[in-house]
């Protein structure tokens, strides 16, 4: 990637390598390793009251502690798999957070029982990748990153499915990890959505508020539902059907939708 990759305004993220280096590589990446994917829930499950970067410095006395998130070991635990637990302190000390991880991955091994596999499941509630629609433009697809929109006119539009139906009860971030793969004459983006309760949003969150991205540069467009002046908690309630990213003045551009995400805010910072 050329140039400096450029950041969000997370609290305590600046020289952290540690925070940046998980914000560059890891955060709205998409996942589709089924494992993987278990290993971010059962994590999100640990963090509930806390700021994710509490959990991101613990992460790796994490995978110790479960046996690098196997489910098939983990589903295995018992009395005193949970004591250890309890009495290591590099990881969150919870019975009730140690009892649900080890449930989860008993569901894990059930659903791959019955032949059903977590990725798939989760993606296909999220929308996932497929189903996405242009104008003003060309689409094309890199299997494993996502989705490229190649900006024909000035006003290209990238449309998810109509039917993306998240809760916004359930997350107030909405996020789009977006990469610029070819300069174009003129750089800006605006996202707007459409949910069960209202039609779609006057354009609410614009990037870069400065200046272009580089080429290849990572950029997010974000919004939180939960700021007063873009709704407050009547958003919140709503549910997303629809999100739509329009590549206005970005004619000869082309642009790489990693990945739409909806994610709690942490305590400290609009992050994960």
């Amino acid at each position: 990637m050329d140039g400096d990759p450029i950041r969000c305004g997370w609290r305590g993220m600046a020289g952290d390598p540690l925070y940046e280096a998980y914000h560059d590589t890891d955060w709205g990446v998409p996942e589709y390793d089924s494992r993987a994917l278990w290993e971010k829930l059962v994590l999100d499950g640990f963090q509930a009251g806390l700021a994710w970067i509490t959990i991101l410095r613990k992460r790796e006395a994490f995978r110790e502690a479960f046996a690098g998130f196997d489910p098939e070991i983990v589903a295995r635990f018992g009395e005193a798999d949970r004591a250890r637990l309890m009495a290591d302190a590099g990881i969150v000390r919870s019975n009730a957070k140690i009892d649900a991880a080890i449930a989860s991955a008993r569901i894990y091994l059930d659903m791959r029982e019955r032949g059903e596999d977590l990725s798939a499941f989760l993606w296909d509630f999220a929308g996932g990748p497929a189903g996405f629609t242009a104008e003003g433009g060309a689409l094309s697809r890199r299997p494993g990153d996502g989705v490229v929109l190649r900006a024909d006119t000035g006003d290209a539009k990238l449309r998810s499915p109509g039917d993306l139906a998240v809760p916004g009860i359930q997350a107030n971030l909405v996020a789009v990890s977006l990469v610029r793969l070819r300069t174009a004459g003129a750089w800006d983006g605006a996202l707007y959505y459409v949910t069960d309760r209202h039609g779609e949003s006057a354009r609410f969150m614009n990037l870069p508020t400065e200046a272009p991205p580089p080429e290849g540069a990572d950029a997010v467009l974000a919004y939180d539902m939960a700021a007063p002046q873009m709704g407050g908690r009547d958003w919140m309630g709503a549910v997303i059907r629809q999100i739509r990213w329009d590549a206005e003045g970005a004619a000869g551009g082309e642009v790489l939708v990693r990945q739409i995400v909806m994610a709690r805010r942490p305590v400290e910072a609009p992050g994960p």
